[in-house]
């Protein structure tokens, strides 16, 4: 016998786009250090 579930029933993580936010500041945090890294310590 199979079980018919929906999309919203199986998933199983958050589709709010929040992890991408995360990840977009944190990736623009660590360009920013590596250019400031780069201009004066170099």
């Amino acid at each position: 016998m199979t079980v018919e579930k929906s999309t919203n029933d199986v998933r199983q993580g958050e589709t709010t786009g929040k992890v991408r936010w995360v990840l977009g500041i944190s990736l623009t945090l660590v360009v920013v250090g590596l250019i400031a890294v780069a201009v004066f310590v170099v």
